[in-house]
């Protein structure tokens, strides 16, 4: 911890910034670095996209745990007495008070600050303690203090989220066993969330999917047209989208696969994986994020598949950064200007979208290497048919 602050200061003092104030969220967990519940809380969530700001209420709402770090000094947390009960055995400074007074124990750490940065989580409750401490008080963006230093991952963290992918990989094991005729979507999601709870290893990186489209079945030109308790039949592709949280870091993986035979599937499957192991031949610090979509597009051209490749949205996204949260910066858009950099981990994810025939999706955790990269999922590529 104290080497993390360490180095939050230091860019704190280079921008002129008095301290950072961040509510319970992955930065906090990270500065702090100890394990404390707040994942997936009221009050907490993921980065901010274009459309969190209608349906991610957690920039909107109030904290029951503040975190300041100053330019100088030692960090304080400032929570409410009931957050004493969870994180009181983290070795920081603490001020406890009851929910409606947290800002009356904040105002004196503000005192004589003339600028102070603010996270994302809880955005305006946190702009509004600040304003009522100094109405003059400058705020800036303390988000990007996190997404800057969580970017390249420490060995400790590598070693986590290496523990993530390996515990993902023996689940997708455990679900392909239970892929039956008659099976499902709403069984298998519930499964995905039970091995998590069984295995007591924390809790799932937000709502599994299993894709069903069965191949020349109405509504089959459209994704999550398959009845979520309808039964699987034979003749359908099953396209996974699932991840847990194992000692703080997420997990985000995704495999295909086909009950019973079918040609045209099994090809455009096995091209998809061809094309995210030459992808993963390319990756190097120092290659643009950028050039992903191109790249996994011309490979799949050459088999007549590039116009089935799922775009996200206007700017061909094909993954993210993985961590603490399942979804970091950067992500990879085709207008992305960042490069990779050893200690990076990416969640690499191409997805097939070939209407009336099938759903096929690969995803796998990328550690980002001096040399090249590793794929940390390591669930067997050529198993697709059930």
């Amino acid at each position: 911890m104290p080497d993390r602050i360490a180095k939050l200061q230091q860019l704190m003092i280079q921008d002129g910034v008095d301290g950072v104030l961040y509510a319970t969220s992955g930065n906090m967990q990270y500065f702090l670095d100890d394990l404390f519940f707040w994942q997936r809380t009221t009050d907490t969530g993921g980065g901010k996209t274009a459309a969190d700001w209608h349906l991610n209420g957690h920039f909107f709402n109030k904290p029951d745990c503040l975190l300041f770090i100053p330019a100088e000094g030692e960090a304080v947390l400032v929570l409410t007495y009931d957050k004493c009960d969870a994180m009181g055995h983290i070795p920081v400074t603490k001020r406890a008070a009851f929910f409606p007074m947290l800002a009356d124990e904040l105002r004196p750490l503000l005192e004589g600050c003339h600028r102070i940065a603010v996270g994302e989580s809880c955005q305006q409750a946190l702009q509004a303690m600040v304003h009522q401490t100094d109405n003059r008080i400058i705020i800036s963006d303390g988000e990007a203090y996190g997404e800057k230093l969580r970017m390249i991952k420490d060995a400790g963290e590598i070693a986590k989220l290496r523990q993530a992918a390996h515990f993902t990989d023996m689940a997708m094991g455990t679900i392909t066993s239970a892929l039956q005729e008659g099976v499902t979507p709403r069984m298998v999601q519930r499964l995905i969330a039970a091995i998590a709870l069984d295995s007591g290893r924390g809790s799932i990186s937000f709502n599994p999917a299993a894709i069903f489209v069965q191949s020349g079945a109405p509504g089959s030109e459209e994704l999550f047209n398959y009845p979520p308790h309808a039964g699987l039949q034979e003749g359908t592709a099953i396209g996974f989208d699932f991840g847990y949280v194992v000692d703080g870091y997420c997990s985000d993986f995704g495999r295909s696969f086909y009950c019973g035979k079918n040609r045209q599937a099994r090809e455009a499957y096995d091209a998809l994986q061809e094309a995210q192991l030459y992808l993963l031949s390319l990756i190097k610090p120092g290659v643009s994020l950028g050039s992903t979509f191109a790249t996994l597009h011309d490979k799949l051209e050459g088999h007549g598949l590039g116009k089935y490749l799922r775009r996200v949205g206007d700017f061909g996204i094909m993954g993210h950064q993985i961590g603490i949260d399942v979804h970091e910066r950067p992500w990879l858009r085709s207008d992305e200007e960042a490069v990779f950099l050893p200690g990076m981990v990416l969640c690499i994810e191409p997805k097939i979208m070939w209407p009336g025939l099938c759903y096929l999706r690969v995803e796998d955790m990328v550690l980002i290497t001096e040399t090249g990269c590793e794929s940390l999922t390591k669930y067997d590529r050529s198993h697709f048919e059930l």
